[in-house]
């Protein structure tokens, strides 16, 4: 707000005083035509679908974390977005499965382009996961899977 103030040719004290009130105001803002106190605020207001969808994100990458790998990271890229919330259970035991088949010295300095990926599709949504190996020092170290998240 301040920055557009200024660039509008504004004046602005910040948090000036208000004769009789205690609580001061953001800014008061005039220039030669008028004055006016302003307070502004964020609104973090989100339609309940918008919360939904995040709130099926969030279960999903919880439910991805709870994979133990000693070896690799997983990467994973978003495509589309979720209506409903997918059952991760086989998804899960996969992914583990792949990741301990895996040498991560195969993929040490590997491009992503040349790392495997594995799809899961839920309806419109589709994860598509690839493992990111794990510097020869930090192997064997507990540590939450995901390491990379890209949405389309």
């Amino acid at each position: 707000m301040h920055e557009l103030l200024r660039k509008l040719n504004y004046e602005i004290e910040i948090h000036p005083t208000v004769p009789g009130i205690e609580a001061r105001p953001d800014f008061l803002v005039s220039n030669k035509e008028e004055e006016f106190y302003l307070e502004a605020t964020c609104s973090e207001q989100v339609s309940s679908k918008y919360k939904a969808k995040n709130n099926i994100k969030s279960t999903v990458f919880d439910e991805i974390n709870k994979i133990e790998s000693d070896n690799f990271f997983l990467g994973v890229e978003l495509k589309g977005e979720p209506t409903q919330q997918p059952s991760l259970k086989k998804a899960r035991r996969e992914l583990k499965a792949k990741l301990k088949s895996l040498n991560p010295d195969d993929y040490q300095y590997a491009n992503i382009e040349d790392l495997p990926k594995w799809s899961y599709k839920f309806g419109e949504w589709e994860l598509e996961f690839f493992p990111i190996p794990k510097k020869p020092e930090a192997r064997g170290k507990k540590s939450r899977v995901l390491g990379a998240c890209r949405t389309f």
